[in-house]
Formats: C-alpha cells, sequence, structure tokens
C-alpha cells in the first residue's frame, strides 16, 4: 500500500491578509474547484493508496473539510489537530499510527501542482532501488528548499530556505517505508533543525544520508511545477488556466509526451529537433535541465557511447531519451579519428583544429586514399530500458582543403559520394537527404512513433 501524507494544518498565514475566508486548500482555483483538488488529481497513481491529510480541527468542523476530502479519494483517513504545528514536517508526523511500517510513502504539500505522471516517477524511483527521491526543478528563489547531487543525480545534502545549488525541490518527497521518515523527521526535529522557525520535509533526507541511504533526484522543468502557496503564486495559476497554456487533466501530459536529446552540443542538438519534426513530441535537450553531469564516453564504439549517454539521460530525467555517437572515419587512418572525432586534435580543440589535423594527415593521399565514411547511432531509452538502436552511414571522400561555411564538424572537409560539394556548401534539406545523422534519425523516429504506438 502507498500512503500519501498531504500535511495541511497550517494556518494560511501568507493568506491572512486577502479575501479567501476558507482555509488554503479550499480556496476555489476556478468555480467548483478547490486548490487540494488539483494536488490530488496529480498525486492520485493507478496502484492501491490512500490519502492521509492532516487537518486543523477547526477547519474540518466549520468547513466540512473531512467530508469534501472524503469525497474526493477513493479511500482516506483525516487527522486533525488543535495546536497550530512547528511546520510541514511535525504535521506529516501526527499521521504516524498510519505509515509507521514498511509501506512506501509520499509526502505531499498542499498548495504545489506538479504537471508530472505520478506512475511513471514511482516506477522510475522503484527501478534505481532508491530509499527515498524528491522531485527537482532549476531555480534561484531564496524561498524554497535545494538539493545538492552527484554526477550521477543522486542526493548529497538538502537545505531549507538556502540556495545551495541550481535544484530547488517541488514539494513531493519520497520514501521508501513510512518508518525510516517517522525515525528520520523526529531526529531532525529532536536537533533543531529548523528554517524560518519551521521544520520542513526535505531536510529529514540529511539524515537519511547520514545513515547510509540513497535519495534520488527527479528533474523537471520548471513550468511543470505550479506553486498556489501564496497570493500572487495564486493569481498566476489562475491567469494560466483562463490563458488556457495550462491543460491540468494528465491526459496526454507528462514525460510520455516529451523526448529528451541526449546531447549538449548545440549544434546537433538544432540539427536532430529540426530532423526529427518532433511528430507530436515536445523535443528537449539538455539545456532545458542545467547542471546535468557529463556523460564519459568511454566505449570503443559509436553504439556503446550511445548507449552510454542514452542510458545515463533516461535514468538522470526518467524521460523518453534519445541519445547518439557519430564521427568520421577516415580509410587510410585506419578508421581514426572515428569515436575520438569530437576530441582529434586534443582536449579542448574546435572545429577547425580538428579539419586542420585531418588535411595535415591526408595531404599526401589522392584519388580513392581519400575515402571516408560519416557513421551515426541513436540509442533510445524509455527511463532505464533499452527500446532501440537506429543507424545511419554517408560514404564519400576528404576535399583537398575545408570549403563552405554551413554546417559544423567535418562538414567543410567531407564531400558525399556522387557529389561536387562538400556539406558545408550544400542546403540544409539537400545535406539532411544524404546525411548519416539524417538516416540514422530516420530509423530513430519510426522507432519512437512504434514505441508510442505501444505505450500511449
Amino acid at each position: 500500500m502507498l500512503n500519501i501524507v498531504i500535511p495541511m494544518a497550517g494556518l494560511g498565514s501568507r493568506y491572512a491578509e486577502s479575501h479567501h475566508r476558507a482555509p488554503k486548500p479550499l480556496i476555489e482555483i476556478r468555480p467548483g474547484k478547490r486548490m487540494i483538488e488539483y494536488v490530488i488529481d496529480y498525486l492520485t497513481p493507478a496502484e492501491p493508496h490512500r490519502f492521509i491529510f492532516v487537518c486543523q480541527k477547526e477547519h474540518v468542523e466549520t468547513f466540512s473539510l473531512g467530508r469534501f476530502l472524503r469525497s474526493r479519494t477513493r479511500r482516506c483517513r483525516i487527522v486533525t489537530t488543535e495546536r497550530v504545528t512547528a511546520g510541514p514536517a511535525s504535521s506529516a508526523l501526527l499521521a504516524r499510527p498510519f505509515m509507521d511500517n514498511d509501506d512506501e510513502l509520499l509526502v505531499a504539500y498542499c498548495d504545489d501542482y506538479l504537471r508530472l505522471d505520478i506512475d511513471r516517477y514511482l516506477d522510475a524511483t522503484r527501478r534505481r532501488g532508491a530509499d527515498g527521491s524528491v522531485v527537482i526543478y532549476p531555480s534561484r528563489n531564496p524561498g524554497c528548499s535545494y538539493v545538492e547531487l552527484d554526477e550521477a543525480g543522486w542526493v548529497l545534502r538538502a537545505a531549507e530556505k538556502k540556495v545551495i545549488s541550481p535544484f530547488a525541490t517541488a514539494g513531493l518527497y519520497y520514501f521508501r517505508h513510512g518508518r525510516d521518515f517517522i525515525r528520520a523527521a523526529r531526529r531532525m526535529i529532536r536537533r533543531g533543525k529548523r528554517a524560518r522557525n519551521e521544520f520542513f520535509v526535505c531536510p529529514v533526507y540529511n539524515e537519511l544520508i547520514a545513515e547510509g541511504r540513497t535519495i534520488l533526484s527527479y528533474p523537471i522543468l520548471p513550468e511543470r511545477n505550479l506553486g498556489m502557496g501564496t497570493p500572487s503564486e495564486l493569481a498566476r495559476f489562475r491567469r494560466l488556466y483562463r490563458a488556457q497554456r495550462l491543460r491540468l487533466s494528465l491526459a496526454g501530459e507528462g514525460r510520455a509526451n516529451e523526448l529528451l536529446l541526449g546531447t549538449k552540443n548545440h549544434d546537433k542538438g538544432k540539427e536532430l529537433a529540426r530532423l526529427l519534426d518532433n511528430g507530436g513530441l515536445r523535443v528537449l535537450t539538455l539545456a532545458d535541465f542545467p547542471g546535468s553531469p557529463d556523460v564519459r564516453e568511454t566505449g570503443r564504439t559509436f553504439e556503446a557511447n550511445a548507449r552510454l549517454k542514452a542510458r545515463a539521460f533516461g535514468r538522470r530525467t526518467g524521460a523518453l531519451t534519445l541519445a547518439d555517437d557519430s564521427g568520421l572515419m577516415v580509410d587510410a587512418l585506419n578508421g581514426r579519428p572515428g569515436v575520438h572525432s569530437a576530441r582529434f586534435a586534443g582536449p579542448g580543440c574546435t572545429y577547425a583544429d580538428n579539419n586542420r589535423k585531418l588535411l595535415k594527415l591526408l595531404a599526401k593521399k589522392t584519388g580513392g586514399a581519400r575515402s571516408a565514411r560519416f557513421v551515426c547511432v541513436m540509442a533510445l531509452y524509455d527511463g532505464a530500458r533499452s527500446v532501440g538502436i537506429a543507424r545511419g552511414e554517408c560514404r564519400g571522400r576528404i576535399a583537398v582543403s575545408a570549403r563552405g561555411e554551413r554546417g559544423f564538424g567535418y562538414d567543410p572537409v567531407f564531400i558525399p559520394a556522387g557529389s561536387k560539394k562538400t556539406f558545408a556548401e550544400m542546403s540544409r534539406a539537400a545535406k539532411n537527404a544524404l546525411s548519416h545523422r539524417g538516416r540514422a534519425l530516420r530509423a530513430a523516429k519510426r522507432l519512437i512513433l512504434n514505441y508510442l504506438r505501444k505505450n500511449r
């Protein structure tokens, strides 16, 4: 059983001076739909679960809050308190009778709406065997909680109301066992680890990390985190709804509609996005996930490196991920530069540096001795599961000198078979029709569409 605890026993002090008479969770976002309903909507998984709401007794009695919550969930418990708690972690602990066990636990704030697929989030967390996980997004707002990450996306430490990294947390916290949260939260409170005189949930992870437990991060784009905790945030939420820029149903939403291109190469990312022609997908690159760590390309083949990157970025983001490795193979150089194409002239080299070195090595070669081929291999991953491999190849020869202003990489020195122009002299359309990357991506597009037909 998955327990979902929503602490809502605060006084809603940031709304105290507004015109709202009802408790914050019952504020109407639009006629007939209240704040807490949006939170329940995104949190409701397909699997068996139980909501546990921690509420002010006065709110339950005066506004029939308990009856309202029971009418919106299939199974729930209402925990009441007559006192103002010392923060959301303290409020969540009041649900101890229902979660002091080995069942999984989600603690979610009542004023944060996340545009994510909760089932995919849980699946991504479980596949990694994490003891906890937290949804993160890029931010520098000092009013948020933050986590510092290692290169693989595991949490090193957490902080409340202190910017220790580019990654803020989004008000959703997973614990593999409810009893882990209880033990760690009580220890945090005993140690007096407050922020702004309150005990928050995110720093509870520090206690578990000190025990050697593992906490995973799950990144989302900043626009998928929609707070409602202050009157200004609420006004923004309503504006987005009225402008129809926010579809509040999860149907068709979430990572299933997103494709991550696993590259930090700006030129390559733009070319891939154009070639893909999105097909109804929102195409993202690693630029949409600031701070994403590099993946060392340690493979001996293009396929090995493509798999390494797709697996790493797919696990890191939970998104359907397409990553590639590509390069130039020159016959007279026994297949070099191959997997070292980007660094052929050494660390920190430019495209021009690589081309100059290549032309120098082939200076005495003529005719067929200048034959070469571009190779591209693409790997498609769903989270951490391999979906398939796509390949593309373009044969040709190396020009005597660099020509053309278009393209990037080795485009100015590569002449595809049957042409007299280098890739850098061709129009974008002409190059895409012949290029290794265009051929690989057309094959990858078939993989993607087949995957979507099976999984939507």
